[in-house]
């Protein structure tokens, strides 16, 4: 008994601890460092630093009491450009349905993820279109437009690889819909973040965020 309140203490200390980095960095701009503070942060609050990504079922029973808090941490201190409910509300926007299963997954349904994906600033069809291998922004490149121009990337923010599902048994589409979430160094690429976002965006409608 002993013992495990030793390690709840040290979890909520470090849990804490990870809390003022965040809300450092966002009070000092910092978007890069705060973006991967949350993404740290995320992944310890659901107990599963062995691996850098949340599953879809992690992230339905995801602490609605943290994620209101990261919430707040980025739109207090971005006055409103950043944040989990800014881009739920842009994903909604964009014609994006909630919690859709990989299977149910259709073309209209990635046509509208690439609405929201360009909506915040991480896809541009322009550079697909001059003939880049990708229209996906590098994470280097977004987190400079980002710090450059404040007006830029609305909901860009936190984006993150804290999003993953199996593809072991999905067919082609999940193949096919290739999503990139900045992280660390680079874009990571991740043909599963298309349906993570879509469960991520429920989470934040079931926790009235």
């Amino acid at each position: 008994m002993k013992e495990k309140y030793q390690f709840d203490e040290l979890r909520n200390s470090l849990k804490q601890h990870l809390y003022d980095a965040l809300e450092y960095s966002l009070k000092n701009k910092n978007w890069r460092e705060a973006n991967e503070l949350t993404h740290k942060l995320m992944l310890f609050i659901a107990n599963t630093t062995e691996k850098d990504y949340l599953y879809i079922e992690e992230l339905e029973k995801f602490s609605c009491f943290d994620l209101k808090k990261i919430d707040n941490y980025w739109v207090e201190n971005s006055n409103g450009r950043f944040g989990f409910s800014v881009q739920k509300k842009i994903f909604i926007e964009t014609g994006n349905r909630l919690g859709v299963k990989p299977q149910d997954w259709n073309k209209s349904d990635l046509d509208n993820y690439l609405r929201f994906a360009s909506a915040v600033g991480w896809y541009d069809e322009n550079r697909r279109n001059n003939g880049r291998e990708s229209g996906w922004l590098q994470y280097s490149y977004y987190m400079g437009m980002v710090r450059n121009d404040p007006s830029w990337g609305r909901g860009g923010l936190p984006g993150g690889g804290w999003l993953q599902l199996l593809c072991s048994e999905i067919d082609l589409l999940c193949v096919e819909t290739i999503i990139m979430i900045g992280v660390g160094e680079g874009w990571r690429i991740l043909p599963d973040n298309l349906f993570g976002y879509s469960f991520l965006a429920l989470r934040l409608v079931n926790c009235d965020i």
